[in-house]
């Protein structure tokens, strides 16, 4: 993929803009724990641990924000340009399809 193209679709499907909301609530997390911790009698790994599941998070929320998108209809699958969206099913078919499965 050409990687102006490839800069182009992030930049479409909004993964620059999640990435960044994510770093900025992730340290204020951390930054929050870090100091809160020895005040609430948190054990000594609890801050090494939200590091982790910070680091372990941050590549699931870019694959899911290049996924789905969130619209005034709800939350879709985004596809590549040239395809047009396909729609998470609305209340009354996801409640016929569970009604179907059960």
């Amino acid at each position: 993929m050409n990687p102006r193209a490839l800069v182009s679709e992030l930049r479409r499907r909004h993964v620059f803009r999640t990435a960044g909301a994510y770093a900025v609530v992730a340290w204020m997390l951390v930054q929050i724990t870090d100091v809160a911790a020895p005040h609430l009698g948190l054990p000594t790994w609890s801050v090494p641990l939200l590091i982790v599941l910070v680091a372990v998070g941050f590549p699931l929320t870019l694959i899911l924000a290049w996924t789905f998108d969130v619209t005034r209809k709800g939350i879709v699958v985004d596809a590549p340009r040239g395809f047009e969206r396909a729609a998470v099913p609305s209340d009354a078919a996801g409640s016929a399809m569970a009604s179907a499965a059960v």
